[in-house]
């Protein structure tokens, strides 16, 4: 029982010793992602800002155009009133109408604007899924590649436990990588 219980732990300090250096190399690239991750975070905190200001732009817009368009209600009751100064009136229409046509161009450019912000918050996305989808390339790799080292381990483990002769002897000595001779007859 005893010589079973020092095969189990020589087995588990090679495995440990053939796994330390992928341990160390997943802990740099770990570090490396989380890193960029933290820059991606900054990143969209400032577009979140950026947003923000945006709607606050937006609230201003329309507590004018509600302004414009109160001014407007009182032009018209007037026009009502005061047929008599049309020529008048119709002057200042024509201004306003300039005025609109500011507003809307004004309204075009801050369309065209959020649009571009769409565009880059879409593409910001496809670089997230990108990003995404690297990590889950380097999780398959580094999956396959503890895998591959296993199955190394297992056949090392096995051709020692072969060329040792099955003993726990043979077996620590093939480890340190000693020869263990073949028993004679053989």
């Amino acid at each position: 029982m005893a010589s079973s219980h020092l095969d189990a732990n020589t087995i588990r300090t090679i495995i440990r010793e053939e796994l330390a250096p992928v341990e160390e190399r997943l802990t740099g690239v770990e570090g490396r992602i989380d890193g960029r991750l933290d820059g991606v975070d900054g990143r969209l905190d400032g577009i979140d800002g950026r947003l923000d200001g945006i709607d606050g732009r937006l609230d201003g817009i329309d507590g004018r155009l509600d302004g414009v368009d109160g001014r407007l209600d009182g032009i018209d009751g007037r026009l009502d009133e005061m047929d008599g100064r049309f020529d008048g009136i119709d002057g200042r229409l024509d201004g306003m109408d300039g005025r609109f046509d500011g507003i809307d161009g004004r309204l075009d450019g801050m369309d065209g604007r959020l649009g571009g912000i769409d565009g880059r918050l879409d593409g910001m996305d496809g670089r997230l899924d990108g990003m995404d989808g690297r990590l889950g390339g380097i999780e398959k790799t580094q999956f396959q590649t503890l895998d591959l080292v296993r199955k190394l381990v297992d056949r090392d483990l096995q051709q020692r436990q072969r060329s040792s002769g099955g003993s726990p002897e043979g077996l620590r000595m093939a480890a340190k990588g000693a020869t263990v001779r073949e028993p004679s007859g053989s």
